[in-house]
């Protein structure tokens, strides 16, 4: 028997209701599997569930320790296919070496290209034609005005990686005098379709010791893209297991399952920022889900900056569910100390602060106040100008579910209270914060990033 390790999948959300029957192009790779030495689908067979699209039913109870699938290792996509085609001696001459997700990018590519010629057509047809990554985005979507910074920057960053290794990848594809890919001009959206169906559909593993590959040289080598086990939909706290042994790559349950239910798999802990960028979905109500904070909305004098730095602060700004994180009530306490404070603030000491210590003073609150305010009309004014978009791309879609999910994490620590006279006579929205057991009523001033808080009562 091979060794025994967690699995960490990438696929998309779903809910477990029941299922219909397995599509047309599901079928056909389920028959040429079988032709390639597949045992067969076991105790799983394909399925369409009316909320979550294609996934995996059980077809009789599973014990906890069952084994969900066997895979032969033939079938497993990993760098080591990509050297053994066409593309290979170009993939071992590269320097700088290339990852292993660009060379397996490659490979998907030229096997699209192929077309009905390609011995993986059937594996290439069950795959989805487009992503909800925010690398499918459109250019006239990556806008401030859309997306918060948080979002937009790695948006921004996927589309890089993209257009980077697409030129990359051009250049591999000159240097090589493999007929197959003669006259070929790789394009941005075939690169991008390979690109990211590497990044949400591979598993990660360790070739060496789990697929017996040599060393590549390649680098980071541990990825692997599996027909028909990437069709597991992910639910938190579906643990499996997997193992390498017979020529075959095993995936086991640890806990068990029913009949005639969905089968699922948990990929590990992560917000919904992560799943949107690494995956292109969102969970709703994500325990782990966190609201980012730009560090510029909280900007701090040199002397602050400098205990910032002292108390190493990670820039780790966020509202979360069950609170604010220490990074962000650091920042808010040193920019509310006064100037003639600031110069013998020792960052070590803060550093080592209590969280109610850090937001004792009512500086804090009144800044932390309009930031959670200023958080909740941003979000909103990216969502009306979503709404606003004609003709939205899927990914932008996305986007807008994961910004619902932040305002409903931030209405459990910001909420309108009502409408009330400020202290110049002119009715304004009075917001509740909370910080810890302390619910604080505050008048918001201004728009955008001019706020400013009239205390109204501590409660």
């Amino acid at each position: 028997m091979g060794r025994t390790k967690r699995v960490r999948r990438r696929k998309r959300a779903v809910s477990a209701d029941s299922s219909v029957d397995v599509d047309g192009r599901l079928a056909e790779l389920v028959g040429w599997m079988r032709r390639h030495r597949w045992s067969g689908p076991g105790p799983l067979r394909p399925a369409l569930f009316p909320d979550t699209g294609r996934g995996l039913l059980s077809r009789r109870p599973l014990q906890p320790g069952a084994t969900l699938v066997s895979i032969p290792l033939s079938l497993l996509v990993s760098s080591a296919t990509a050297l053994r085609s066409e593309l290979g001696a170009a993939l071992r001459a590269a320097r700088p070496a290339v990852s292993a997700q660009l060379a397996v990018s490659l490979w998907l590519a030229l096997e699209r290209r192929r077309g009905a010629d390609s011995g993986w057509r059937p594996y290439l047809a069950s795959l989805p034609s487009a992503y909800t990554t925010p690398a499918y985005c459109e250019p006239r979507e990556l806008s401030a005005d859309l997306l918060p910074e948080a979002l937009l920057s790695a948006a921004r960053l996927q589309h890089a990686a993209v257009r980077r290794n697409l030129l990359r990848a051009r250049r591999l594809l000159r240097e090589t005098s493999a007929p197959c890919v003669a006259g070929w001009e790789l394009s941005e959206e075939e690169l991008r379709h390979a690109w990211v169906t590497v990044k949400t559909r591979a598993m990660c593993v360790e070739p060496e010791e789990d697929l017996g590959n040599a060393p590549s040289g390649l680098k980071d080598d541990n990825c692997a893209l599996a027909p028909f086990l990437d069709l597991f939909n992910h639910r938190p706290g579906a643990t499996v297991y997997s193992s390498v042994s017979d020529g075959c790559y095993r995936l086991m349950t640890e806990h068990g399952v029913a009949a005639g239910e969905q089968v699922f798999i948990d990929y590990g802990p992560r917000d919904n920022l992560q799943l949107v960028l690494d995956y292109g979905f969102v969970v709703p109500g994500n325990e782990r889900d966190a609201v980012p904070v730009p560090a510029e909305w909280v900007p701090l004098p040199a002397e602050a900056q400098r205990a910032a730095d002292d108390a190493r602060l990670r820039s780790f700004l966020s509202v979360g569910r069950e609170g604010y994180s220490r990074d962000l009530l650091t920042r808010l306490y040193l920019a509310a100390l006064p100037e003639q404070e600031l110069a013998s603030v020792d960052g070590q000491e803060v550093q080592c602060m209590s969280l109610q210590e850090l937001t004792a003073p009512a500086a804090v609150r009144r800044t932390l106040a309009a930031l959670l305010v200023r958080l909740v009309r941003h979000l909103e004014s990216c969502l009306a100008a979503q709404r606003a978009m004609p003709a939205p791309s899927d990914a932008l879609r996305v986007c807008s579910a994961l910004l619902r999910e932040w305002l409903l994490v931030l209405q459990g620590h910001v909420w309108e209270r009502g409408r009330r006279p400020g202290a110049d006579g002119v009715v304004r929205p009075v917001y509740g914060t909370r910080l810890g057991d302390v619910v604080t009523e505050s008048v918001i001033h201004g728009a955008g990033g001019e706020l400013t808080v009239e205390m109204c009562a501590d409660g």
